[in-house]
């Protein structure tokens, strides 16, 4: 009987050691799995705060193509009044440097305008807030252009011999993303004699 004892024990030393390293195994997939998790989490949070980004500067291009579209037509702005209606495709900017770059954002007043190249046309900010902040603080800040199209006949209740219907393209976009909106619309002013 009591060398019968002595085996059981022998045998239940040696079948500890392997409940040890399955635990030891056991923890370093939990481990793994722990350090897998944490780093798709940050992934996650990476890409969602890129496309917030990206979402938000795509509303300050939307809100350039909106504001300036406001302006179209009134007289508070006057390079917004078309001179010579016969004139297709004229490029409406501002003419001087004030109101081309009211933050002096760059050190290229008035360049030339390409329709292509967003850098060159005029500057603008959302807010109308221009404290010459570093690039990266100027959330707001979007660049324009508007573009009269050509003449159209005036909308019904309108007398065709006083006004005329005038097609614009507004392109805005804003200067932190690389993102452009682009609006067409139709707006009716007097008919140029």
């Amino acid at each position: 009987m009591f060398i019968h004892i002595i085996e059981s024990k022998a045998k239940d030393t040696a079948e500890s050691g392997f409940v040890l390293v399955l635990a030891l195994v056991v923890l370093l997939m939990l481990s793994l799995l722990g350090v897998w998790a944490l780093n798709t989490a940050t992934f996650e949070l990476d890409v969602a705060g890129g496309l917030q980004q990206v979402e938000k500067q795509f509303n300050v291009a939307e809100g350039a193509v909106n504001a300036e579209a406001g302006k179209v037509g009134f007289f508070l702005q006057p390079f917004y009044q078309i001179s010579n209606p016969s004139i297709p495709n004229q490029l409406l900017i501002p003419t001087t440097d004030a109101t081309f770059d009211p933050g002096n954002d760059t050190p290229t007043i008035l360049a030339d305008i390409t329709t292509g190249d967003s850098a060159t046309w005029p500057w603008e900010n959302l807010l109308q807030n221009y404290d010459n902040l570093p690039a990266n603080t100027n959330e707001f800040d979007y660049r324009y252009l508007t573009t009269y199209l050509y003449p159209d006949t005036a909308p019904m209740g309108y007398d065709p011999n006083s006004f005329s219907a005038y097609k614009f393209r507004i392109q805005g976009g804003a200067t932190l993303a690389p993102a452009v909106v682009e609006m067409g619309g139709t707006k009716v002013g007097v008919k140029a004699m």
